[in-house]
């Protein structure tokens, strides 16, 4: 600003007018957005012999196979850090996939009951061949299923609050299918880069940006 500062001290004051004149001169640099980036990880493969709707039944692991996909998702992840935190759901699988994760990228792990299992009412501890094909849409209530509407609400609630509490961090939320499937869903509506399919499959990781105004989505690669 030494151009305004002499006009100031050749004239002893300065005008609007002469604000007006000088501001042409100066490319005033915007301060740049700080963006939020957050890793939506469904949980591991669940060792499941028995093919039970486990929903919210305390004491299913992952398997074999589901640590060792996990494991391939922290290494994955790992290019996109440092983290500052890992969102849990509170289920064994979400925790077990967290706890993993966090041994290949080091971040606090904390248990958020919002990014939770689909409530599947008493279709929990039945056979999955018992499940309705449309047990997640517009037919859920009837069901006495938590509908995508509820589930929606929850996790945009969650979401708009990290969104402002952790400007410019790089997390990490380990969930569901039903959960992340709903939240993609809706933030795709406003993404400039989408994904086709929002219901992402176990170990699957999405990365959501923020930056601005500007929202993006892609598959972890």
């Amino acid at each position: 600003m030494i151009f305004v500062q002499t006009l100031f001290e050749q004239t002893g004051t300065l005008h609007v007018s002469n604000l007006n004149s000088v501001k042409h001169l100066f490319f005033l640099k915007k301060p740049k957005a700080k963006s939020m980036k957050l890793f939506l990880v469904r949980h591991g493969e669940v060792f499941n012999p028995k093919q039970i709707i486990y929903g919210k039944i305390p004491g299913y692991f992952l398997s074999d196979k589901g640590c060792q996909d996990i494991k391939n998702t922290a290494e994955k992840l790992q290019e996109n850090g440092p983290f500052e935190l890992i969102f849990a759901s509170p289920m064994d699988r979400t925790r077990q996939s967290a706890e993993i994760i966090s041994s290949i990228v080091p971040s606090t792990i904390e248990l958020e009951p919002r990014i939770t299992e689909t409530d599947v009412g008493s279709f929990q501890g039945e056979h999955f061949t018992e499940l309705p094909v449309d047990y997640f849409s517009n037919s859920s209530e009837k069901y006495g299923i938590e509908s995508p509407t509820m589930v929606l609400s929850r996790m945009m609630n969650w979401f708009e609050e990290i969104r402002k509490k952790h400007v410019g961090r790089t997390l990490i939320a380990v969930s569901h299918r039903d959960p992340i499937g709903a939240l993609v869903n809706e933030l795709n509506k406003a993404a400039t880069e989408k994904v086709e399919n929002c219901f992402p499959d176990t170990a699957q990781a999405f990365g959501v940006e923020l930056f601005g105004d500007q929202l993006n989505i892609q598959p972890l690669q």
